[in-house]
């Protein structure tokens, strides 16, 4: 047997498999940012804690892992809203005396020291979803709320909205290859790794300013509740019924959470002029 031609026939299988990955992710997220990229500043905020990442992670775990795997990957995804919310309050914290990169490294160690330590604990649905209010009770503590940023009505330009999707859709596409390595708790952990919004604030810092980015992520957490739906949703249907139908209501859900959150913000900035 020849094992050299059997190596690299299995690493352009797995190049494959990555690349089919992160483009279904890809495609999805550039998609959304393409409804949004009109939006108000804020209302895009919002639409960026729909889960873009999450959602098509999960999928693509069912397709490769099984629905069991998936079951008990979604409490912890569940749980992981804790480390997306301790991520903008690092971020935000660190915009008075950091620019971008070091907010994003603020950022993202706070991401990963959650996810070290939430994806190692024994969790039940209940302590799942305690660990995702508590991220909203330290985001009413700890995130400070700036003033609505002032921009232009002008659309972000292409590339930053392709690089956003190209970024998550491979973060999305490594979790789900390793999945099996990680195991199903890292997995739905790991899934939610906030890559839009690391490259919402990477792109609104360099068209404007890192306090543009600061300000749009103090806003940020709202639309977290969409992304936290979605998760309990999961978590509580899986079991229940198919995946593929937790998934669909999980989807329903949280966009219909989004667009009144929008309605509501939009009612608020009329009523407030």
């Amino acid at each position: 047997m020849d094992w050299s031609a059997v190596a690299s026939e299995g690493v352009i299988a797995a190049a494959l498999a990555l690349t089919w990955k992160a483009a279904v992710t890809a495609t999805v997220i550039i998609a959304v940012a393409l409804l949004a990229e009109r939006a108000s500043t804020i209302l895009a905020a919002v639409l960026m804690g729909l889960p873009i990442s999450i959602g098509p992670a999960l999928a693509l775990l069912a397709v490769t892992h099984g629905e069991a795997f998936v079951a008990e990957s979604a409490r912890y995804a569940l749980a992981s809203v804790f480390g997306v919310l301790a991520f903008l309050v690092a971020y935000v914290r660190a915009a008075r005396f950091a620019g971008l990169w070091g907010c994003l490294g603020a950022g993202y160690a706070a991401w990963l020291c959650a996810a070290l330590i939430i994806g190692n604990l024994p969790l039940s649905v209940p302590g799942a979803f305690g660990i995702a209010l508590a991220g909203f009770a330290l985001t009413r503590i700890g995130l400070p709320r700036h003033p609505p940023p002032l921009v232009s009505g002008e659309p972000h330009h292409w590339g930053f909205i392709v690089v956003r999707g190209v970024l998550a859709g491979l973060v999305v596409a490594t979790v789900v290859t390793a999945g099996r390595a990680l195991g199903p708790s890292l997995a739905g952990f790991f899934a939610s790794f906030p890559v839009t919004f690391g490259a919402a604030a990477w792109m609104l810092a360099t068209v404007a300013s890192n306090e543009l980015a600061a300000a749009t992520l103090s806003h940020a957490d709202r639309g977290l509740v969409s992304f936290m739906s979605f998760c309990v949703c999961v978590t509580v249907l899986a079991p229940l019924l198919s995946i593929w139908i937790a998934l669909g209501i999980g989807a329903v859900v949280s966009v219909l959470i989004s667009v009144a959150l929008v309605m509501r913000l939009q009612r608020t900035r009329v009523l407030h002029g």
